[in-house]
């Protein structure tokens, strides 16, 4: 439920944050990160990756949507769909690292520790 909950937050506030909306999202992402790489017991990288996806796709849909508004006033699409594809998909891919890959690679290492500890106790 938290991992939902936080899911929902963190896509519907940076949508509304404006000029914060890089911030409210970093946040919500540190936020998911940290509680469940530590109290995500055996679930831990499934509860990340329900917390820190949704927002990601919400996040990335929002955006070019909005790009392809923009360039489409005076573009056609074709046009429109090569002027927009180097920077999407290099901003996409950098985004999905930074709030996705990273995120999950964190909870798998705090998952691989929390099984260290527990079978040296």
């Amino acid at each position: 439920m938290a991992a939902l909950s936080l899911a929902v937050t963190n896509s519907i506030v940076p949508l509304h944050a404006g000029f914060g909306a890089a911030g409210a999202w970093i946040l919500g992402t540190l936020i998911s990160t940290a509680l469940f790489s530590f109290a995500g017991g055996i679930y831990r990288i499934r509860l990340t990756a329900i917390a820190v996806l949704p927002p990601f796709i919400v996040n990335r849909t929002s955006e070019i949507s909005w790009s392809w508004s923009r360039y489409r006033i005076n573009q056609s699409p074709s046009e429109t769909l090569s002027a927009m594809f180097p920077d999407t998909l290099w901003v996409s891919l950098l985004a999905f690292a930074l709030f996705v890959a990273l995120p999950l690679t964190i909870a798998l290492i705090a998952r691989h520790v929390a099984f260290k500890i527990r079978n040296v106790s």
